[in-house]
């Protein structure tokens, strides 16, 4: 059971391995399909050489020599043709003869000379007179394919008969090619010359300024981040790729070193391909970056050596270690892709694949496998490689700046909410020091009525009771309820929050005494409350004193032996609560002349924002009704 446990993960983790190497193997199989549906998509655009009227498949080949004097016996060499490099120079030279019939066209067309496919400077020559010039065109900086050359034969040199036709190929660094060449009526081959050039010149020079934009744009962003090198090394290998394009803009007829040292600089972007991959990959580097700069090091020097052994050691040993090292790069982005679940790796290997499949392609292409190519593709894999290492690169630089922002937005959101959390709680404090510093006054106050001003009214009744005559009695009655209203006004000043059953508890508990003394019973009808807005103890003394009122004018004028107190939800819009002071007594409140209590309830209520209404009639006994609102007003003052 112990072994199965133990075995389990690792079936799981084999499988797991297993089903990503048969999708990675998937996206490379569809990659060498899109490669190879992208050249069948160029051959149905291209020019089929069996519609040309004159298609040149051999030429004789002269050497180069003063004047093009023919050596003798020229050596025949079918086309297309690979020009060897001279070890001791570094350049390839070869010059071809061909012979073209020529023949007055009816309808006057114009006929032209069409060159496809080529590497290096071509010149056209006809009866000894320089036509055509690659360079004119195209810097002889660039290796690989040049762009096509369609040059229309002047009709004042050519002449009924044979025609002499002579080429002559030059090239740097790596030699030169020259592939078939057609002769028909110019409007024949100016289509398939348009769309060979925009695909050999103008769209490989848009990759290489977006290369340079790029490789610009990741070294600022370096120059603001210097800790990530990977900006750093895509920054130099975007620009050292872009070498011979630079060279092209900034030098009008750049000299053979120059043209040798900036394709030479190709080698930086190559040796740097394995610390890209680790630094890509965030793996540590076992070797340090520096070591790898040695290759490009080397092959600058090589370029200075005399004779042919420059040539030698970069031909024989610094392009395969370049090559070795890009294998090495895409087993490693394989084994990340595979093993790593690292899919931002895989389109890189998929680059990769396609690379390939172009090379093998081409190679077919000069082999004479694959006919009607005239476009090379292994010109396109390193501005195609070096856009997406760029794209790829800005893509997650593009997405860590957006986890930076929503990060940021994030932070700002949670100061904020500490801010207003820490600006409540600051407000709640000061609220809470304020009602401390309220509390502690009215205590202070509460104690000093109560016993000052309240200790003297007590002192009266007491001095008043010893005596009976009716003069002391009153003053007595007096005193007892200006007592009786110091300690309602006490009880106003306790805080008791916004529960209104408890200040009407509290006044029940000062008024029932009263009515007591008096022989009249205390009907109360108050149940549980919800909490009132707004009843502040200035509020209260206002609800006290016009209940108190109420109940004195039923304990004076009523007769009636009960006085009923109850309080309900006010039935009328925009109000609270209803109180309710009402007895069975004689009535006729209403009509009573002489006085200012029912007046100073009404003003009382309304400071308050309540409504007073009285329901008296003969017989009948009164109802004092007070509709509190939702949320009561703090007077501004309180009427006397």
């Amino acid at each position: 059971m112990i072994a199965i446990e133990q075995t389990a993960p690792e079936k799981t983790g084999v499988a797991s391995t297993l089903r990503a190497g048969l999708y990675v193997l998937l996206f490379m199989v569809l990659s060498a399909l899109s490669a190879i549906a992208f050249d069948q998509v160029l051959r149905v655009v291209t020019l089929k050489d069996e519609q040309i009227a004159m298609r040149i498949e051999s030429v004789a080949v002269i050497l180069p020599a003063p004047g093009f004097a023919m050596s003798p016996g020229p050596a025949k060499a079918s086309l297309p043709y690979r020009c060897p490099l001279q070890p001791e120079t570094w350049v390839c030279e070869a010059g071809f003869q061909l012979t073209y019939r020529h023949q007055a066209r009816p309808d006057g067309a114009i006929t032209s000379l069409y060159a496809p496919y080529f590497s290096g400077r071509l010149q056209i020559y006809l009866t000894r007179t320089l036509i055509a010039d690659s360079a004119w065109a195209d810097s002889p900086s660039y290796l690989g394919q040049s762009a096509p050359l369609l040059v229309p034969l002047p009709e004042p040199l050519l002449r009924e008969g044979d025609n002499e036709i002579v080429l002559r190929l030059a090239s740097v660094t790596y030699g030169g090619t020259l592939g078939r060449l057609f002769i028909d009526a110019d409007h024949r081959l100016r289509g398939d010359y348009t769309t060979t050039r925009m695909m050999v010149a103008t769209l490989p020079r848009l990759l290489e300024g977006m290369v340079i934009a790029m490789g610009v744009f990741m070294l600022l962003i370096w120059t603001m981040r210097r800790q990530d090198h990977l900006y750093l090394v895509l920054g130099i290998q975007l620009l050292s790729w872009a070498t011979p394009a630079l060279v092209a803009a900034l030098i009008d007829d750049p000299s053979l070193t120059t043209i040798r040292l900036a394709n030479i600089a190709r080698f930086i972007f190559s040796a740097l391909t394995l610390p890209f991959t680790w630094l890509f990959l965030g793996r540590r580097q076992p070797v340090p970056t520096w070591v790898f700069l040695l290759l490009p090091l080397a092959a600058f020097i090589c370029a200075f050596l005399p004779g042919g052994q420059g040539t030698w050691i970069i031909l024989k040993v610094l392009i395969p270690i370049s090559v070795i090292i890009l294998l090495v790069s895409n087993v490693i982005l394989m084994h990340a892709v595979i093993v790593d679940r690292n899919r931002a790796a895989l389109p890189l290997l998929c680059m990769a694949v396609i690379g390939v499949v172009f090379i093998m392609r081409d190679h077919f292409v000069a082999l004479g496998i694959l006919q009607n190519r005239h476009i090379q593709l292994t010109r396109f894999n390193g501005p195609m490689v070096a856009t997406v290492m760029g794209l790829i690169v800005l893509g997650r630089y593009a997405g860590a700046m957006t986890a930076v922002e929503r990060f940021n937005s994030q932070l700002r959101q949670a100061v904020a909410a500490a801010e207003e959390k820490l600006r409540q709680t600051f407000a709640r404090e000061q609220e809470q020091a304020r009602k401390a510093v309220l509390e502690a006054e009215r205590m202070r106050l509460m104690g000093d009525l109560h016993d000052g001003i309240a200790g003297h009214l007590v002192s009266i009744i007491s001095l008043c009771e010893q005596r009976s005559d009716p003069q002391n009695q009153e003053v007595a009655q007096a005193s007892r309820q200006a007592l009786t209203d110091l300690r309602l006004v006490i009880d106003s000043l306790e805080d008791v929050g916004d529960d209104l059953g408890m200040m009407l508890a509290v006044f029940r508990e000062r008024i029932e005494p009263q009515l007591r003394r008096n022989g009249i019973r205390l009907d109360w009808r108050v149940r549980a409350l919800p909490d009132l807005p707004g009843l502040h103890p200035a509020v209260t003394l206002a609800i006290f004193r016009i209940l108190q009122e109420a109940v004195s004018n039923a304990v004076k004028h009523s007769g009636a032996p009960a006085v009923q107190i109850d309080a309900v939800a006010s039935p009328r819009a925009g109000y609270g609560m209803r109180l309710t002071v009402c007895d069975q007594g004689r009535g006729g409140a209403v009509r009573r002349n002489g006085g200012f209590g029912m007046e100073n309830m009404r003003r009382r209520a309304a400071t308050i924002g309540a409504d007073l209404s009285v329901e008296s009639s003969p017989g009948a006994g009164t109802r004092v009704i007070l509709d509190l609102p939702a949320r009561l007003n703090r007077p501004a003052q309180t009427a006397g």
